[in-house]
């Protein structure tokens, strides 16, 4: 589920292809974001789909930009940028962004009324 995927641990990710981390670009995201989960870099990445507010640049000065200044980030778009990055190279099976694909593993209606029958005896 959604919600399992995001309590994945954000760095040394299972699904994780090679070079997918930078030292560099990561050590903002752990130090002064507090990233440690895939839910964290999610809401870190969400600023950049709010237009309304965000514009890509460093001087943006939407509310979540400038606490991240008052923080110590230099770049928080970078961030923004390199934490949708991360996500978006993790495998489908655990990209919080993708739906799950049909397995063609669910049960039929049949099956469903005699496993319920089952556990009430």
């Amino acid at each position: 589920s959604s919600n399992l995927k995001e309590q994945l641990p954000a760095w040394e990710h299972v699904s994780a292809p090679p070079k997918t981390y930078h030292k560099i670009k990561n050590l903002c995201l752990k130090q002064i974001h507090n990233v440690k989960l895939v839910k964290d870099l999610k809401n870190i990445s969400r600023r950049l789909t709010n237009q309304a507010i965000h514009k890509q640049q460093d001087s943006c000065l939407c509310k979540d930009y400038i606490d991240d200044h008052i923080e110590g980030c230099k770049n928080p778009h970078r961030c923004a940028m390199t934490g949708d990055k991360i996500l978006c190279d993790l495998l489908p099976k655990y990209n919080p962004y993708s739906s799950p694909t049909k397995d063609n593993l669910t049960l039929t209606h049949q099956r469903l009324e005699k496993n319920a029958n089952t556990r009430k005896q």
